[in-house]
This record gives C-alpha cells, structure tokens and sequence, in this order.
C-alpha cells in the first residue's frame, strides 16, 4: 500500500502538485495509511524527502525549503480558486 502511495502522490520524495489529489481526499487517505502502518508496527514511509519528513514530525526547516513550500502551496490555493 504504501508503495502505491509513493507512486501516487510523491514524486521523488516530495508531494505532486495535483488539486484532484486534494480534491478527491487522496493526501488524507495517504496518511491515514502511513499512521497506520506505523501504529501497526509495519514500515514507516522511506520515500519522503527528507524537508517533507521533518515538517511532519515538527522538526525545524531552513528557510529555503520553507520558501519552496510556500510557494508550493500558494500554487495549489490558486488552483482551487
């Protein structure tokens, strides 16, 4: 499962820019997946790049990839308007 989540939605580690994906609920079942997986004692995701995987477990992110996630995110706001 958590491999088709990686083809899915994670391009080389780091989230596709798709509202569909958004839209349609596929982030939150991928993480309902991976919390599950983890809670169950199975594999945690090894696909994230490694800036996605510290700003999920609260760790601090350098202002570049704060940047970078910005303006991801203002560009799928943008399309959902």
């Amino acid at each position: 499962m958590l491999e088709h989540v990686e083809r899915k939605l994670f391009l080389h580690g780091i989230p596709i820019d798709s509202t569909v994906s958004l839209s349609n609920g596929d982030f939150a079942f991928a993480g309902e997946v991976i919390a599950m997986s983890i809670l169950q004692g199975g594999p945690a995701p090894l696909f994230f790049d490694p800036n996605v995987f510290d700003y999920i477990s609260n760790q601090p992110l350098s202002p570049e990839s704060i940047k970078t996630y910005k303006e991801a995110a203002l560009k799928v706001i943008i399309k959902l308007l």
